[in-house]
């Protein structure tokens, strides 16, 4: 992942599930399911949406939080991990209809009207939860961005490669599939890091041989394995 890729393919979800939290932060409470709705498919779509909700979610206790929330004893936002973990939940709970948003706002947000009532609800969990996950998913890329050295993914494919090539334990054949592999993987790493990172499972088998066991291994550690 990298600060070019949020403005493209899966990435563009990212600003769309933005948009659609927008929508839902400035509607009224009577359109508020429809907007919902295009929030959760916009995750359901979404690689990254889903990985960055996905890591909030583990080891997320919903129901105790759920308890704490309606005894007082907390209140949001809470931290950036469970907040966004609550928020989800409740959203998928209001979509499936285990529990209505009118409901949810009596309990939790009441003042006497429920469009009022609606305004506390989003001010107070769904801007933070927007801010959180995109947040997260920026951080994340910021972090992948300095971390991969394209240049020396290549010397480390061209290193490999030449030594496949020289290997006296490879067939004919099985040199041109790997070398064909060490060629996908390079064009892969400047276009689409993670693909190139799947690709790299395949030359894994390779580390048996020792003589392109290290070449193997500085490339899948130039790689982030």
């Amino acid at each position: 992942m990298n600060i070019k890729e949020l403005m493209t393919d899966d990435y563009g979800k990212v600003h769309e599930f933005a948009g659609f939290c927008d929508e839902m932060i400035s509607s009224r409470y009577i359109l508020a399911e429809g907007k919902i709705i295009k929030i959760l498919q916009t995750v359901a779509i979404s690689t990254v949406l889903q990985r960055t909700i996905s890591a909030a979610l583990k080891g997320f206790d919903y129901e105790g939080t759920a308890r704490d929330l309606s005894l007082g004893k907390i209140k949001p936002p809470l931290n950036e991990k469970n907040h966004v973990a609550l928020v989800f939940c409740v959203l998928a709970d209001i979509d499936s209809r285990k529990i209505f948003l009118s409901d949810f706002l009596r309990k939790f947000f009441w003042d006497g009207d429920i469009n009022s009532s609606y305004a506390s609800f989003v001010s107070s969990m769904l801007v933070p939860f927007k801010n959180f996950v995109v947040s997260a998913i920026m951080q994340n890329a910021q972090m992948d961005d300095v971390s991969v050295n394209f240049d020396r993914i290549e010397r480390r494919v061209m290193d490999l490669a030449d030594a496949i090539d020289k290997s006296g334990n490879l067939t004919t054949s099985q040199k041109e599939e790997y070398i064909f592999l060490c060629d996908n993987i390079a064009h892969k790493a400047r276009t689409d890091i993670e693909n190139a990172r799947a690709l790299a499972i395949g030359i894994k088998s390779l580390t048996a041989m020792p003589d392109l066991a290290p070449f193997v291994a500085n490339l899948l550690s130039e790689l982030g394995f």
